[in-house]
């Protein structure tokens, strides 16, 4: 597994926008959006799923094949709180935290500066999405796994219900953007 890459198109989309685009384009959009509101992230996760996020940590934490011999890298682990997560109801023997902006933490998910097959377990919540270079991002995931290894993420999906995906939609239009004013004083990062 670890060894072999995925072959990836190079594809690269606006995260804003899901459109093709140059990926330095979302790159520099997301670096910026989380170093303005990294020190509101917390709160704004808190308010704007109306508790539920901590819930959805402890599902995710619960339902990961950790043990206490676990070597986990935690992608986009913005400000830790998987990581916290983990260390609290699983306790690893290992966690190394990752980010790619700066405010938080500086690596990038898109480039994994570890050798083959060097994790246990990958955890990543809604960190793809700001990834344009989504393929690669799995690719390089992958090869950091060892053999057996798992990738346990936290992730927005559309709702199948027509009316659900009505609220879901009109929510993350104008009620994320709304919360992101609320917590940070600016709405802007929180439109894409």
């Amino acid at each position: 597994m670890g060894a072999a890459k995925l072959e990836t198109s190079g594809h690269s989309i606006d995260t804003a926008t899901g459109q093709n685009a140059p990926a330095e384009l979302s790159s520099d959009r997301v670096k910026k959006i989380f170093t303005d509101i990294a020190w509101d992230y917390e709160r704004f996760n808190r308010l704007s799923s109306f508790g539920q996020y901590i819930s959805w940590l402890e599902t995710l934490i619960d339902k990961s094949p950790i043990t206490p011999e676990t070597q986990l890298l935690d992608i986009a682990g913005g400000t830790g709180d998987v990581s916290f997560m983990a260390c609290n109801r699983k306790k690893p023997a290992k966690i190394v935290l990752s980010d790619y902006t700066p405010a938080m933490l500086d690596v990038d998910g898109q480039d994994i500066p570890y050798e083959d097959e060097s994790f246990d377990i990958i955890t990543m919540s809604y960190g793809i999405r700001n990834m344009p270079k989504r393929e690669q991002a799995l690719s390089e995931m992958y090869r950091v796994l060892k053999p057996g290894g798992a990738l346990c993420g936290l992730e927005f999906s559309t709702p199948p219900n027509p009316l659900m995906r009505l609220g879901y939609r009109f929510y993350l239009r104008f009620g994320i953007p709304l919360w992101g004013k609320i917590c940070t004083g600016d709405a802007s990062g929180f439109i894409y």
